[in-house]
């Protein structure tokens, strides 16, 4: 793929916005990230992280675990690369991004994932900050893109609903515990209990 990423701007005023720890480290509980995919020096949440000058776009995700915060005015690129990487080396990426479900992205890319739709509003890091902006107008889903999570033949996706102040009140991993991700299998149906658990609350 030879994208680049292009002004973080694109025209909608500074789209660098941090994910909040909390949540981060709430699906890298399930998930074990190795890298965070589109970060700087201070909103990145993994030791290793490319920013804009590396490019995630032009390299490879083989052998990772990719956390993915978009731009969101460039989320297709993002999504594209994701089910790229995805169908070529089976690489597990998780993105957060808003739920724009009648955008072509949307509906040539993030369906072909599993869709974890989030309830309440996120107040992200602020670009060059470590303060927490106010609520962002828009619900955010977090999209999957994972062998273990994905049908693999027709490559349509599962949704689920997971409340917002249930991941804040969450005490980083007191549900989800490191051994989830031990085994494809095993991560799949512990996961899917401790979701049952948390929409059953």
């Amino acid at each position: 793929m030879s994208k680049t990423i292009e002004n973080l701007g694109n025209g909608v005023g500074d789209q660098n916005y941090g994910t909040p720890w909390y949540f981060y480290e709430y699906f890298n509980e399930i998930f074990g990230f190795t890298r965070d995919c589109c970060a700087d020096e201070i909103n990145h949440k993994h030791e290793k992280y490319w920013t804009k000058k590396d490019n995630a776009l032009a390299q490879s995700w083989k052998d990772e675990i990719i956390w993915c915060n978009p731009p969101f005015g460039q989320i297709a690129p993002f999504a594209e690369k994701a089910l790229e990487e995805l169908q070529k080396h089976g690489t597990t990426t998780v993105m957060i991004t808003p739920n724009y479900s009648g955008t072509f992205y949307f509906r040539d890319y993030l369906n072909k994932a599993q869709i974890w739709f989030i309830t309440g509003r996120i107040r992200f890091q602020l670009p060059g900050s470590y303060e927490l902006a106010g609520e962002n107008p828009n619900y955010m889903v977090i999209i999957i893109f994972s062998p273990e999570f994905c049908r693999m033949g027709d490559m349509s996706g599962d949704v689920k609903l997971l409340d917002l102040q249930k991941i804040k009140d969450h005490n980083q991993g007191e549900l989800f515990k490191k051994e989830v991700i031990a085994e494809p299998v095993k991560k799949v149906n512990k996961t899917e209990a401790a979701l049952k658990r948390l929409t059953s609350e």
